[in-house]
């Protein structure tokens, strides 16, 4: 029979470490050792046993699922786990260096912000403003940081939040760094995305924060959708992938606006500028 800790077996537990890691995509110590009320070595060797069985693999401060994460129970889960998703990733990790513990961050919506958020995880002492329904999800059941949802009507397109009680939300809040996403970049026109109702809330949650982070893979760089909503000058820094064009990151560039190129690996390139923004 397997040792147990705290009334609950090992293999009880490690089984229940894989329902969150299905249900999640990723899991961190520090939250399993709350959840179980158990020591942190006694989590690590449960990783570790379950990393033996091929069953997940470990990541520096917990671990993340070998399976793509399966939605929760009556949960349309719009998320692709496999649209772009490595350089997602290599996005996700270049903006949480930004992060610090004791920031009021406010996130958006979309892929890339999911992976962003799960990440955060690792971190502490956080507040998380966000419209966006499985990054809210997520953050409760796998943090302790304060999260804050926009309320508002739910958009099942999107799984997020919209609408005037969703921009009341965000007009009552200042927060330190807005991590905004985009359905297109234009580097003439700027910002895009498919609906007036989504435009007027990014709108909103851009102007909240001290500092602009905008997360945009390559494939939203150099378009347009159907609603602008923002300009370049408003964006602080860009991280994209380093699938982007040069002659575009060239163009951006122009604004004055900080640029990182995440790669999937080694150092982000990153690109300072000086130049006043117009």
């Amino acid at each position: 029979m397997s040792k147990q800790a705290n009334g609950i077996f090992s293999q009880e537990r490690r089984s229940k470490i894989l329902e969150l890691l299905a249900s999640s995509g990723s899991v961190n110590v520090a939250f399993l050792c709350e959840q179980f009320n158990v020591s942190p070595a006694t989590i690590r060797n449960d990783l570790r046993e379950l990393e033996d069985n091929n069953l997940l693999q470990r990541t520096h401060g917990g671990a993340v699922s070998k399976q793509p994460s399966r939605p929760e129970a009556g949960q349309d889960f719009l998320y692709n786990p496999t649209s772009s998703l490595n350089e997602k990733q290599a996005i996700a990790n270049a903006a949480i260096g930004y992060v610090q513990p004791g920031d009021i961050i406010a996130i958006d919506v979309g892929t890339t912000a999911y992976e962003f958020a799960k990440l955060l995880a690792n971190l502490s002492n956080l507040t998380v403003i966000t419209n966006d329904l499985p990054i809210a999800a997520y953050l409760e059941r796998c943090t302790q940081f304060t999260v804050i949802m926009a309320g508002g009507i739910v958009n099942r397109e999107s799984h997020c939040t919209i609408g005037q009680t969703a921009l009341d939300t965000i007009g009552s809040l200042h927060v330190d760094k807005v991590f905004a996403t985009t359905d297109g970049l234009n580097p003439k026109k700027g910002l895009s995305t498919y609906s007036m109702e989504m435009a007027n809330f990014k709108s909103h949650l851009m102007e909240s924060g001290d500092k602009v982070f905008l997360l945009a893979d390559h494939n939203k760089i150099g378009k347009n959708s159907l609603c602008f909503y923002a300009g370049l000058s408003q964006i602080d820094v860009l991280i994209t992938d380093d699938k982007t064009p040069g002659h575009i990151i060239d163009s951006l560039r122009q604004y004055g606006i900080d640029i990182v190129c995440a790669r999937q690996e080694g150092a982000p390139l990153t690109y300072l500028n000086s130049i006043p923004l117009d």
